[in-house]
């Protein structure tokens, strides 16, 4: 009678202590992959005027720049890690706006699991997104830019990185020194812009010549490696995910 109870319990017994050892690695495994892991912030810009793809002809901005946005965008929500953080920033005619946080400002959880389930509920977020359908009258790039950098600031502790979506076509008027002098991103900022005017390789070159010296005034690195990070609608896609795979 001895003998049998020995048998029944030691398997019970060793059961318990297997589990236990599991959970004990697994939370382990989080604790060190939380560690390890850089923190960052993502920063997504989305231009929401009627400018951004408007000589493509009537419509193209909801059937094309918007949606390739937003679909990009739901890669780079893919990408995110815990602990990282995230904010989507509509750009329209009068920036550093509230009502331009589109998707506000959320902190994964260090849990690998608990991340999962925030990144899952950020992709909802954004696939419900919809272009607001305001007639904008010009584009405030450099709000919008200002904004970002004020999310930076208040994350010391994260490396910050920043995507827009958008033609880069400051209206009325193009962004001067005078009006990016208080334009500062902390020390390690990136920047990567995809949909630049593609209208004309006249066009792409004078957008550069404007914004290069302004973002790099304001401490934003726009270079991946020996090139420029200001990608044409043509090579946007290709280049993203070479850039997400290679952070």
């Amino acid at each position: 009678m001895k003998s049998r109870m020995l048998n029944t319990e030691w398997p019970r017994f060793n059961a318990f202590y297997f589990m236990l050892i599991c959970f004990t690695t697994f939370m382990a495994y989080e604790t060190t992959l939380a560690a390890q892991t850089s923190k960052r912030l993502y920063l997504v810009l989305i231009d929401e005027t009627d400018s951004f793809g408007l000589y493509k002809g009537k419509g193209v901005v909801d059937t094309l720049y918007w949606q390739e946005a937003i679909r990009l965008t739901r890669s780079i929500i893919g990408r995110l890690e815990p602990s990282d953080e995230f904010a989507l920033i509509g750009i329209d005619e009068q920036g550093f706006d509230e009502e331009d946080v589109r998707i506000p400002f959320e902190e994964l959880d260090e849990g690998f699991l608990r991340a999962k389930m925030q990144q899952s509920g950020l992709a909802r977020k954004l696939m419900a997104l919809q272009r607001r359908k305001n007639k904008h009258r010009s584009t405030d790039i450099l709000g919008a830019l200002y904004q970002a950098a004020h999310f930076a600031a208040n994350e010391p502790d994260h490396e910050t990185i920043i995507f827009c979506f958008s033609d880069m076509k400051q209206e009325p008027q193009w962004p001067s020194a005078e009006d990016a002098k208080n334009l500062k991103f902390p020390a390690g900022t990136k920047g990567f812009f995809f949909y630049v005017d593609a209208s004309g390789r006249k066009n792409y070159d004078k957008i550069v010549s404007v914004w290069e010296p302004v973002l790099r005034h304001a401490g934003l690195g726009i270079y991946n490696g020996q090139v420029l990070s200001f990608f044409q609608q043509g090579n946007s896609n290709l280049k993203l995910n070479k850039i997400l795979q290679g952070l």
